[in-house]
């Protein structure tokens, strides 16, 4: 390893997965963070190239071990178009606005569904980047573009200016100075149930997003979306504690007899 002429992959990779058979995974991820092997010059490079799979094993004990977005119709389709955009040796999200082109015009999705698993293939590829150590300046370029692509693109216009906007929080945005995003903001030192209630937040708004008028998930797509409009509205709902509510109401008491049974007085 301490030869000066550069590694290409294959041997980097059958390096790195001996180790890790070797003396096991967390032995090779505290050796990467450190010298002599974290700290070589080909390391340093492979580590700024912004290759995905490299940057997330360096974080992967902070990033959710599942993901259940694998069996949401397109999103396989949206994750890699959006993994090829993020890769290296890319330039641009072609990818992602060409398979976007080739399912509007064949008419076998609906838009909904289209919005579902872009935000949910962002979430993944993008968003938990945030959570990792160290994101590379090629990998922030890449989000930075692909921002810019999801706010401007004629090409995503199937998208409401709201709902870019919710799509385009999950590339790693800033949200210093705006209190009201300020939990979506997440690093290295976030912990995993922050993220896996951040993460919850996503389900609901990717079920909104792919929602039809006359479903449920409408409501929240409008509370995501233009909550000034809900206003004047109401969702049903049911109280916590059925009993607490009853003598907040009533006044008296609760009270068992003998066999376990409750009664109101």
């Amino acid at each position: 390893m301490l030869i000066k002429n550069p590694m290409n992959r294959p041997i980097r990779l059958f390096f790195l997965k001996n180790l890790e058979r070797g003396r096991g995974t967390t032995f090779l991820r505290s050796a990467l963070q450190q010298a002599p092997l974290g700290k070589s010059k080909w390391m340093e490079q492979w580590r700024e190239s912004g290759e995905a799979g490299l940057i997330r094993f360096f974080g992967q004990n902070k990033l959710p071990r599942n993901n259940p977005f694998k069996t949401l119709p397109l999103f396989s389709d949206f994750d890699n178009a959006i993994a090829a955009g993020m890769a290296p040796t890319s330039s641009s999200f072609s990818a992602l606005t060409e398979l976007v082109t080739s399912l509007l015009s064949g008419g076998a999705y609906k838009k909904g569904q289209l919005k579902a698993a872009l935000l949910a293939a962002i979430f993944h590829e993008c968003y938990l980047l945030g959570a990792l150590h160290e994101i590379p300046k090629t990998t922030r370029s890449r989000l930075n573009q692909l921002y810019k692509v999801i706010k401007d693109s004629s090409k995503l216009a199937f998208l409401s200016k709201q709902e870019r906007e919710v799509v385009g929080l999950f590339c790693l945005p800033e949200t210093k100075g705006n209190p009201n995003l300020s939990f979506f903001a997440i690093n290295s030192k976030t912990k995993a149930e922050h993220i896996m209630l951040v993460r919850l937040c996503v389900h609901v708004a990717v079920y909104a997003f792919g929602s039809n008028e006359d479903e449920l998930g409408r409501f929240f797509h409008t509370v995501i979306t233009n909550p000034g409009k809900l206003a004047k509205t109401w969702l049903p709902c049911m109280v916590e504690d059925v009993t607490a509510m009853a003598v907040a109401a009533l006044g008296g008491r609760w009270y068992k007899c003998s066999n376990g049974l409750s009664y109101f007085s």
